[in-house]
């Protein structure tokens, strides 16, 4: 039997909570989680995933790993093309998640609409509309303003700073320097070419918390 038919085959899966444990059920579909093959297995997966983009050729696609950002300036358009998409992930066994599945309106920040509009549906299930979402790990608003972002690096950048006062008296100063470029800088730079732009106000908050570490 050829290893990959034999690493798959037969796999079974429970379910444990609160040493409670679930009856063991086989796994039909998918790749065990944590695996060794999962790598070179997910590699397959991306050949086969890329397929997506024909089933509505019309909308605009970012495949990052597992997931998929799609892109239309008509909102009737997409609704509609988005139903071809369920049928391709029905025809390939796969699933939408609807609890991550949502839409972001970005818009100018003066410009007005009515939400109802811009309603968008898969299979008769209306998409949650969300003000902001997280792309590669910088949160991107309606109106892309950077304001959530800059929420969230604040947040992660005083709990760096309030770590490194922790330790200021335990090390010495070249010791402080490199925990400060392992851990307080990459999120300062981290999508800079990106939100670099944004407002002074933005900005002035984390120019603090960089003069106090």
């Amino acid at each position: 039997m050829p290893f990959d038919k034999n690493y798959l085959q037969d796999r079974k899966q429970f379910v444990s909570q609160n040493k409670i444990c679930s009856n063991f059920h086989s796994v039909q579909i998918g790749v065990p989680q944590g695996s060794v093959l999962g790598p070179l297995l997910l590699i397959y997966l991306f050949i086969d995933i890329s397929d997506l983009l024909k089933s509505a050729p019309e909308l605009n696609y970012i495949l990052f790993a597992d997931d998929t950002n799609i892109f239309s300036t008509d909102a009737e358009l997409l609704s509609d093309q988005l139903n071809n998409v369920n049928d391709w992930c029905i025809a390939n066994r796969l699933v939408i998640n609807y609890d991550k599945t949502f839409q972001v309106i970005f818009k100018a920040s003066t410009k007005s609409f009515n939400p109802l509009c811009h309603e968008i549906n898969i299979s008769n299930k209306a998409l949650e509309q969300k003000p902001s979402t997280k792309f590669l790990g910088i949160e991107l608003d309606s109106t892309i303003t950077f304001k959530e972002h800059f929420k969230c690096l604040s947040k992660k950048l005083n709990i760096n700073l309030m770590m490194m006062r922790a330790l200021r008296q335990y090390v010495d100063q070249k010791t402080m320097i490199d925990i400060y470029y392992s851990f307080f800088y990459p999120h300062l730079i981290y999508g800079v070419d990106f939100w670099g732009h944004t407002a002074d106000t933005n900005l002035r908050e984390i120019k603090v918390i960089q003069k106090m570490h």
